[in-house]
């Protein structure tokens, strides 16, 4: 499949930014490792396989060992990530992995993530 090819061009030392669909970009980072198969891949963080962590839903057991069918993982280091709700909401392209060639979206986007607004006592921030 065509992301599988996309996601496989991504190397460490690469920046990113997470764009959630309908909510807007919520994270920036760096890639530490290159896209594995969702069994083989090992957390930079744990150090354990990522099927031997506790997780949320558990994988497809049926596509575990389908290159074309499996969920694939890469390894990233987040320099900052928001929740859904304080999303940066611009424009994005809808493909799994793109090159952004608008230099003022990237640092507009690493500039809002990674220095959050001012909060007031009592407020929470709200991003544009």
């Amino acid at each position: 499949p065509k992301w599988i090819r996309q996601i496989s061009r991504l190397q460490p030392g690469d920046k990113i930014m997470a764009y959630l669909s309908r909510h807007g970009y919520v994270g920036v980072g760096e890639v530490v490792s290159e896209a594995v198969m969702q069994r083989d891949f090992i957390s930079p963080v744990e150090g354990k396989r990522l099927l031997e962590l506790p997780l949320e839903k558990a994988p497809m057991k049926e596509h575990l060992n389908d290159p074309d069918r499996c969920d694939w993982c890469i390894g990233i280091n987040w320099l900052a990530a928001v929740p859904r709700e304080e999303a940066l909401r611009l424009k994005a392209r809808r493909q799994t992995v793109c090159k952004l060639h608008d230099d003022a979206l990237v640092e507009g986007v690493i500039v809002e993530l990674t220095h959050p607004p001012e909060v007031t006592l009592g407020t929470t921030p709200k991003r544009p």
